[in-house]
């Protein structure tokens, strides 16, 4: 039960990171958020190692599981988010939220069905369903709320693309952090996956020749930018990595799901964004194949 719990509290918090960063990135590069995103949150973690392997509780550090966690920071954390934040210019939180967080679910049951062997059910199937049902349903919501921009279909299209790459590759991540867990400490994998995703990102963003770039509301942005990074150092860099462990990586991955009953309602109150009934109709159907999943 308590990797169902930790999972739980780690979607409340994404759904957090997710209205702050539709904020953010009306102002900010998406994959400069990222990396601020991931490097801040592994500076919050850094006492909490430091303590931790001053009392000797990191165990053994094999460089081959390290290297499994650092790189399913570079696939999930630094490539997967920073295209989840790319896409919310084109659709919005409200629309981004459920469609990312209940596809992930169904390619990460895929991959942990035919890499990690974890057994998959017949409700388990009917959920996945569901999931697609209500995720169809969102996406026919329609609405780009990119401003300046008409072509309404044109960025529908592109940002469930990229949500599409991006839960792909949320999936792969937690393949490789599945694997690596066996002989990591959550702690180290936690912080490794984070500061390499980050370093992934700033070495991408010095080679682009594109800085952090805080100029519009900067006290706004930088209260927001240390929002989501402590977010990410409780959730990404610990939760989720403990829930893993505990539960497997599949059904964390549809617990992780019930993060939009959070996010629609704070992008609604923070954000101004309109959510129509197919929108919720459609959420409604996800977790109710989300439900069914956990069974």
């Amino acid at each position: 039960m308590l990797g169902e719990l930790l999972a739980l509290l780690s979607a409340l918090a994404w759904a957090t990171v997710g209205v702050v960063m539709g904020f953010l990135v009306r102002g900010l590069d998406p994959f400069a958020i990222t990396a601020a995103r991931l490097l801040l949150g592994t500076l919050f973690q850094t006492p909490v190692l430091l303590a931790v392997a001053l009392a000797g509780g990191l165990g053994p550090l094999p460089l081959g599981g390290l290297a499994l966690m650092a790189a399913s920071g570079v696939v999930s954390l630094g490539i997967g988010d920073s295209l989840y934040v790319v896409s919310l210019p084109y659709i919005g939180v409200s629309r981004a939220h459920p469609i990312s967080i209940t596809l992930f679910p169904l390619f990460t049951f895929i991959v942990a069905a035919t890499v990690l062997g974890e057994t998959i059910t017949r409700l388990t199937l009917a959920g996945s369903c569901l999931i697609i049902a209500g995720v169809i349903v969102v996406v026919a919501s329609g609405g780009a709320v990119r401003q300046g921009r008409r072509d309404a279909a044109g960025d529908m299209r592109r940002g469930v693309l990229l949500l599409v790459v991006a839960a792909a590759l949320w999936a792969a991540g937690f393949a490789l952090l599945k694997l690596g867990l066996a002989g990591v400490s959550s702690m180290a994998a936690g912080y490794t996956r984070l500061l390499a995703g980050g370093l992934f990102l700033a070495g991408l963003l010095w080679w682009r020749g594109r800085p952090l770039g805080v100029e519009r509301r900067p006290g706004r942005q930088w209260a927001g930018l240390v929002w989501i990074g402590l977010m990410t150092a409780v959730s990404t860099g610990f939760l989720v990595v403990v829930a893993v462990k505990y539960a497997g990586a599949a059904k964390v991955s549809v617990l992780n799901a019930t993060s939009p009953l959070f996010a629609l309602p704070l992008a609604f109150l923070f954000l101004g964004e309109r959510i129509g009934w197919r929108t919720v109709v459609g959420t409604a159907l996800a977790l109710a194949g989300t439900w069914l999943v956990v069974l």
